[in-house]
């Protein structure tokens, strides 16, 4: 589902009331759903990577599944152009997915200041630990 930068803002709102800070890069996103985002979440290999403190933390690995998961897109695209079949709209936007960086979030099982992922899908807003690919509804 393709939904625009200000019906996300809403949905975000109506999790966290008190969010004051989000930066969209763009006017549309792509919801997918819980299926498809947790098909293109297992394909990557960024859980695999080793916890160096200092230098590869939580921060890092949301930044590096994040950039994946535009990876794993463009791979799909390629695959489709490939076949000389049109591409879907819904690969022509970017996913509704962003780095959610020390926010205190009732539902998160970490401490305060983490990285972690958040995720408008169709079925809701979800969180993802980049560590460990554990998916749950944000709250």
């Amino acid at each position: 589902m393709i939904k625009p930068f200000s019906d996300i803002w809403q949905d975000l709102l109506s999790t966290w009331p008190n969010l004051k800070h989000v930066w969209f890069s763009d006017r549309t996103y792509w919801t997918p759903s819980m299926e498809e985002f947790r098909t293109a979440v297992l394909e990557q290999n960024v859980r695999d990577i080793t916890l160096r403190p200092r230098v590869m933390e939580c921060e890092e690995f949301a930044l590096l599944l994040r950039a994946d998961l535009v990876r794993w897109a463009l791979k799909q695209i390629e695959e489709i152009e490939a076949t000389g079949e049109p591409i879907p709209d819904s690969l022509n936007h970017s996913w509704a997915v962003g780095r959610a960086r020390g926010m205190n979030m009732q539902s998160a099982p970490t401490a305060k200041s983490h990285d972690l992922l958040v995720a408008v899908l169709q079925e809701g807003i979800y969180l993802l630990e980049p560590q460990t690919y554990q998916i749950w509804k944000a709250t």
